[in-house]
């Protein structure tokens, strides 16, 4: 595949006709860039899988624990990210009370998305802030910590 990966030319192979099979065969033949956005690819497809499976059985320890992988994954493979916001990833996905964190947005001028518990939410925010503003005091103002809840819209059948 040539450029699809880093979103530049045209691609001969699509991922989504590739299966995880043959990927774990040849994907190191693969230039470094094109494995990594497609151990990306495969990985987040496996996660997003076994999210759906986590969240029906209300495990929110393994829903978080997927998260904070899936952000992992997309700093390391898909190079999102700058270091302002690969630091507020990191400072939410270890604070007490959060299950995990994640970007959105891919993280060019994005946001960290975290699920944590309701009774910590806001002990958390509180963390937050205060460890974002000491690693970052230039950027602290800039960064907002807001609170929300799952609504009648966000469930799965």
């Amino acid at each position: 595949a040539n450029g699809r990966s880093s979103g530049e030319g045209e691609a001969s192979v699509l991922l989504s006709d590739v299966t995880r099979e043959a990927f774990e065969a040849h994907g190191n033949s693969l230039p470094d860039n094109e494995r990594k956005r497609a151990a990306h690819y495969f990985g987040e497809t496996s996660r997003v899988v076994a999210g759906v499976a986590a969240w029906r059985r209300g495990d929110l320890v393994q829903l978080g624990a997927l998260m904070t992988a899936s952000g992992i994954s997309s700093i390391d493979n898909y190079e999102c990210g700058c270091g302002p916001m690969d630091s507020l990833r990191a400072i939410v996905a270890e604070t007490p009370g959060v299950f995990g964190a994640r970007f959105s947005g891919a993280g060019f001028r994005g946001c960290i998305v975290a699920l944590a518990a309701p009774e910590h939410a806001a002990t958390a925010a509180a963390a937050i802030r205060v460890k974002y503003a000491s690693s970052h005091p230039e950027l602290a103002q800039c960064a907002d910590v807001v609170i929300t809840r799952v609504g009648a819209g966000a469930r799965f059948h």
